[in-house]
């Protein structure tokens, strides 16, 4: 079947390894991961689908996992979040009614199921640790509805330098946000980046927080793990490093959202790469 005539399909990895890896399943969606300067491990999992649905309409997922860097298993933890959770958001998108209830309950229904899967796979052993953060985007023609455990984060950025930040960091510096502090000081407190909210084995509360919003302008989704985020994090600052990729739309051989992508993990990577980096690109109108 070609890329043309299919419904929704994951996307495959076509550069590299699991450490550093690029994912280009389309010209207006794709992504990139990279283990950044300071780990010898990849714990960021990326996972893309996009394609043409039943109606004919381009439609995308993207699923990002971040391991939590305590726990023993979490790179294993991460990448079965990932896929699953793309999987099943996939299957819904191509068959529910898109209505945004029904869309939210699919939204939850990929945190239970990538949730039960990452503790399936732990097993039974009480000494192995399996965590794992999870971001879900789902994209249709006309809205993008956005699910979140942890402090991953998902931003729009319009053509005109717009932006919003369409996730709620499930973390000590969101709290403190939330209680009045500035973002600047919040996020460069001490245990800033420590999460409230998780998936794996224990795991309390494993429901996303769910945010929907309409698409009526061209522009960009970006998905993206703290390895970014943590250089450029309130939306203006990240709408401008994007905008300044944008327009450099002359490296051949990957489409313009893996390119776009790989330019944003090369840019973490310059500024420290104190992290992992992964982010996830699409563009909208799908076209």
């Amino acid at each position: 079947m070609s890329e043309s005539d299919s419904r929704v399909h994951n996307a495959t990895q076509v550069v590299g390894d699991r450490d550093s890896f690029v994912l280009r399943p389309t010209p207006w969606a794709g992504g990139a991961s990279d283990l950044g300067l300071r780990h010898v491990i990849n714990q960021d999992a990326l996972a893309i689908a996009a394609g043409g649905d039943q109606l004919g309409e381009n439609t995308a997922v993207v699923t990002l996992s971040d391991g939590v860097s305590t726990s023993e298993y979490s790179e294993f933890a991460a990448k079965v979040a990932a896929d699953s959770a793309c999987q099943t958001l996939a299957a819904a998108l191509d068959t529910v009614d898109r209505r945004p209830e029904n869309l939210a309950v699919a939204m939850v229904d990929a945190f239970i199921t990538a949730n039960a899967e990452v503790v399936m796979q732990a097993g039974p052993n009480p000494g192995i640790s399996w965590a794992c953060t999870l971001i879900c985007v789902a994209v249709t023609p006309d809205q993008v509805l956005v699910g979140n455990a942890g402090d991953s984060r998902c931003y729009w950025i319009d053509d005109d330098g717009n932006a919003l930040l369409l996730s709620a960091d499930d973390s000590v510096a969101a709290a403190r946000m939330r209680a009045g502090m500035s973002r600047e000081e919040a996020e460069s407190g001490a245990d800033a980046h420590a999460i409230t909210k998780w998936l794996g084995p224990g795991a309390l509360d494993i429901m996303p927080s769910i945010q929907t919003f309409d698409l009526v302008r061209p522009g960009w989704i970006l998905a993206c793990s703290d390895g970014l985020w943590n250089y450029a994090s309130s939306p203006r600052e990240m709408a401008e490093l994007l905008h300044g990729f944008v327009s450099k739309r002359s490296d051949a051989g990957l489409s313009e959202a893996a390119m776009v992508s790989s330019k944003l993990v090369e840019w973490a990577k310059s500024n420290g790469g104190r992290d992992n980096i992964s982010v996830g690109l699409v563009r909208v109108p799908m076209e």
